[in-house]
């Protein structure tokens, strides 16, 4: 017998939490939150029940509330620019209390539609808290290297659970995915990858998320790549380039390997240009960023034929 009590969450639940996202208005909310609790908000609650006696155990000073320790339905909209009020994802977060130890690192669960996800992250760090994982990488710096190259390999293109890049380009190429940090997910990318004979390859090598956010005006202490045409030598048969971002910095970056300095025909109502780089002319391919902020003012049926077009086996 199953010393947990969680049964797991039903799939006519999720849809729901779904339906009540896309519909995001209180009249619906409130003719359904009673179902929405049942469905998905007491489930969430009994799994930090049913934890607390293993979190205890790691650290007794866990709190392991299960109202405060699960996320609401309803978002705080307040000084957000996405005025959507309701979730289509869930998540659950076990730490020490934060007044207390705003530094403390939290274990985490959360599911989205179509994936979900666990582990242990850090919310905010004090200098203090830098200070003593400094230290600990100086003292251990094998166990650090270990443990940073086992995070290298669970990382892939597009990683964020947010982004909806695989979900596009899944439903366009008819592969389904799994949807979970592990080498097999992965490898399954890298396969699908290969049978629509491309490669990927991200314009920017390292950056700073300030506040937490990934937006382009976010990001800070930018580093791009420098290794846009060893790239293309290497690869000689490439004859298309992708963007997978409609901005002026996919267009900068690129600008600054082309023999011209500028793209032909290059107009933001456009989804074709070309290139010429190294004396050879690339056909270029503008889609429309797979965020969810950027898709907001896109229809679902324009980001659907933009991604079969180039994502589609044949």
């Amino acid at each position: 017998m199953s010393e947990y009590n969680f049964k797991g969450i039903k799939p006519e639940s999720i849809e729901l939490l779904c339906l009540n996202r896309f519909n995001d208005s209180k009249e619906f909310y409130e003719e359904h939150k009673l179902e929405l609790k049942e469905g998905i908000t007491v489930p969430m609650r009994q799994i930090v029940l049913d934890l607390s006696g293993l979190m205890y155990e790691i650290d007794d000073k866990m709190f392991t509330d299960p109202v405060r320790c699960v996320s609401r339905i309803y978002r705080d909209t307040r000084g957000n620019r996405s005025k959507i009020k309701y979730r289509e994802n869930m998540w659950l977060m076990l730490r020490r209390y934060k007044n207390e130890y705003p530094s403390a690192p939290f274990f985490y669960f959360e599911f989205f539609p179509n994936s979900f996800g666990y582990g242990l992250g850090f919310w905010t760090w004090k200098q203090s808290a830098f200070k003593e994982v400094h230290n600990l990488i100086l003292d251990k710096p094998d166990e650090w290297l270990e443990a940073l190259d086992a995070c290298k390999q669970a990382g892939f293109v597009y990683g964020s659970r947010d982004n909806y890049f695989w979900e596009l380009v899944s439903d366009a190429s008819g592969k389904r995915l799994t949807y979970a940090n592990t080498q097999e997910a992965i490898n399954e990318r890298k396969r699908l990858l290969a049978d629509l004979h491309m490669g990927m390859v991200d314009m920017v090598v390292s950056c700073v998320h300030k506040d937490g956010k990934a937006d382009d005006k976010s990001l800070h202490d930018i580093v791009e790549r420098d290794d846009l045409k060893t790239i293309l030598h290497k690869y000689p048969k490439i004859d298309t380039l992708i963007y997978t971002n409609r901005s002026a910095n996919i267009l900068k970056w690129v600008n600054k390997s082309s023999d011209k300095q500028y793209h032909e025909g290059w107009d933001k109502s456009k989804t074709h240009a070309s290139v010429v780089i190294d004396k050879k002319t690339y056909k270029v391919i503008r889609l429309y960023s797979p965020s969810p902020y950027a898709l907001r003012s896109v229809s679902k049926e324009v980001r659907r034929e933009q991604y079969d077009m180039v994502f589609k086996l044949e």
